[in-house]
C-alpha cells in the first residue's frame, strides 16, 4: 500500500505540473507555456537552451477467458484464471540541457507503479495471493550527445549513456525488455517494465552504418546478477531496408547455461524490388554456443505485401519461426535461450494472445504465422492473426522430473490460435486496444493438461500518455 501511495503522489506532483504550464497560458514569449516537444511529449519549459518534459503513462486492462488452459486452469495454475485486471502508472521528468558547440546533455528520471486485481492472471505467477503490486524507479539515466562537436561525422554521430534505460536491437527477437514483469511486481500482460537495471551504452553513425557497443544488466526478479557486453552493428540501407549483425557475450550469471554464453545475430528486413515497393523480406538468425554445455539456435524468415495505394492499405504476410529443443540424449544442452525477447508488434516476440503468453516460452518450438492486417481509417489499425504451433523435440525425462505432466506429452502438434486486435488512437494522448483470442489444443496440449475445451480470451486496454 505504501508503494501505491508513492506512486499516486509522483502521479499528483507531474498533473499539478501540467496544471500549472495549463493555467499560465501557452504564449509563445512564455518559455512555461505548455507547447508539444519534437518527440510528441509536452514541455513545461523551454527556453532553447533548457528544456524540462514532464511525462505520465497509465494504462488499464481487464482480462475475461472462458476455459483457460482448455479448461484445466485449477489443475495446472492451483486455481481459475478467468478474469483478472492490470493497471501501470509512469510518472517522469526528462531534461535536456545544450552545451553549446559541445553538444547536449539529457537525463530521466521516471517512478512506474503495477498492479494485478481481481483473480489470478493465465500465468499463474501471483498465485495464490491474487493480488500482486509493486513501485520500483524504471528510468534513471544520463546521455550526452556530441552535437556538432564532431562535423565531419555529421550531427549528434556519438552519443554516451548510462544508468537505467532500455536497450532493443531489431524487431524483438533477443533484446527488447531488460525488466521482468508479473508474479510479485504485478502487471503480466502489460509488461510495462522494460528498462534494464545497469546499462552503458556507445553509439556511433558514421553514414549509414551505426555501431553500438553496450554493457547490460537485466533488472529481472529474482535477480540472477546477469552482467553483458555486446557490439552491434545496423546498416541503413534508406527505402531499401536495413542490415544488422551483433555479437553479445554473458560474463557472468547465477544461470548456469547462460553464465559464459556468446550469441551470434544477424538479421535483414528489407523491400527487395523497386518495382514492387509493396512486397517485404525479413528474418533473423541466431547462434548461442556456452563451451560444450549449450549449443542451440533459434531463427525466423517472413515475407509480405502491403498494398498501400488501395483503401484500408490491406497487408497479408506469412512467417516461419524455429527455436532449437533439447533431446536429452546428449552431454550439450540443445535448447535456444530467447534471453530478452518483446513485443514490437503483435506477434513479435509474444507469438500468440494466448499461446505465446501464457503456455510458451521461444524455445523448443516451430511457429506458423498467417496476417491480414487493415486500416480503416488513419487511427485505427486491425490485425487478423493465426498461428500453428509444434514442438520442435518431445519432453526429455529431466523435463518430466520437474513438471510431471510432461511425461504425458507424445505428440509435437501443440495446437492453433486465432487472434484479432483492434489499435484505434482516439487522440495525441489516449489510445484504445481490444484483443480477441482462441486457442485449439493439439494433442500435446491436451496430453499435458488432460483436456480439450476450446479456450476463448478478450482483452481491452485503455492508455493515456503526455
Amino acid at each position: 500500500m505504501a508503494q501505491t501511495m508513492r506512486m499516486l503522489l509522483l502521479g499528483g506532483l507531474v498533473l499539478s505540473l501540467i496544471a500549472t504550464s495549463l493555467a499560465s497560458g501557452a504564449d509563445p514569449d512564455d518559455p512555461w507555456g505548455l507547447r508539444r516537444a519534437p518527440d510528441g511529449g509536452w514541455s513545461i519549459y523551454d527556453d532553447g537552451e533548457l528544456e524540462i518534459q514532464p511525462t505520465l503513462t497509465m494504462q488499464l486492462a481487464g482480462f475475461w477467458q472462458r476455459n483457460p488452459w482448455w479448461g484445466a486452469s485449477r489443475e495446472v495454475l492451483g486455481d481459475n484464471a478467468d478474469r483478472w485486471g492490470e493497471g501501470s502508472i509512469e510518472t517522469g521528468v526528462t531534461v535536456t540541457r545544450s552545451l553549446g558547440s559541445a553538444g547536449s546533455l539529457e537525463g530521466r528520471y521516471s517512478y512506474l507503479g503495477v498492479w494485478t486485481r481481481g483473480g489470478i492472471d493465465a500465468s499463474g505467477g501471483n498465485f495464490p495471493d491474487k493480488t500482486a503490486e509493486s513501485g520500483l524507479v524504471e528510468d534513471l539515466y544520463l546521455k550526452w550527445r556530441s552535437g556538432d562537436l564532431l562535423p565531419t561525422l555529421g550531427k549528434d554521430a556519438l552519443e554516451l549513456s548510462f544508468g537505467r534505460q532500455d536497450y532493443q536491437v531489431g524487431s524483438g527477437f533477443l533484446f527488447w525488455t531488460g525488466g521482468t514483469s508479473g508474479g510479485s511486481r504485478g502487471g503480466y500482460w502489460l509488461a510495462a517494465r522494460s528498462a534494464f537495471r545497469h546499462t552503458a551504452i556507445a553509439r556511433l553513425k558514421t553514414g549509414a552504418l551505426r555501431t553500438e557497443a553496450v554493457y547490460l544488466s537485466p533488472n529481472d526478479s529474482p535477480n540472477t546478477h546477469t552482467r553483458i557486453v555486446g557490439i552491434n552493428f545496423d546498416y541503413d540501407l534508406g527505402k531499401r531496408g536495413a542490415l544488422g549483425l551483433a555479437y553479445f557475450n554473458i560474463y557472468d550469471s547465477d544461470i548456469r547455461l547462460r553464465d559464459g554464453l556468446s550469441v551470434i545475430d544477424a538479421r535483414f528486413n528489407v523491400t527487395p524490388c523497386p518495382t514492387l515497393p509493396g512486397l517485404s523480406l525479413a528474418g533473423e538468425y541466431v547462434y548461442e554456443q556456452n563451451s560444450d554445455r549449450l549449443r542451440a539456435f533459434g531463427y525466423y524468415a517472413e515475407v509480405a505485401y502491403e498494398i498501400a495505394e488501395r483503401s484500408w492499405r490491406p497487408l497479408v504476410g506469412y512467417r516461419f519461426a524455429f527455436f532449437s529443443g533439447d533431446t536429452g540424449e546428449r552431454s550439450t544442452n540443445r535448447a535456444f535461450d530467447p534471453l530478452f525477447y518483446g513485443m514490437s508488434d503483435w506477434g513479435t516476440w509474444f507469438q500468440g494472445e494466448i499461446f505465446g503468453e501464457y503456455v510458451v516460452l521461444n524455445q523448443n518450438l516451430l511457429s506458423h504465422r498467417l496476417r491480414l492486417r487493415f486500416e480503416p481509417s488513419k487511427a485505427v489499425t486491425v490485425n487478423l492473426l493465426y498461428y500453428h504451433f509444434r514442438l520442435d523435440e518431445l519432453p526429455t525425462e529431466i523435463a518430466a522430473r520437474t513438471e510431471p505432466r510432461l511425461a504425458d506429452v507424445r505428440s509435437k502438434h501443440l495446437g492453433d490460435e486465432i487472434d484479432l486486435t483492434v489499435d484505434w488512437s482516439a487522440s495525441d494522448w489516449l489510445s484504445l486496444t481490444a484483443v480477441a483470442a482462441v486457442a485449439f489444443p493439439g494433442d500435446a496440449a491436451k496430453e499435458f493438461v488432460g483436456e480439450d475445451a476450446d479456450w476463448a480470451s478478450l482483452m481491452l486496454l485503455a492508455a493515456i500518455h503526455f
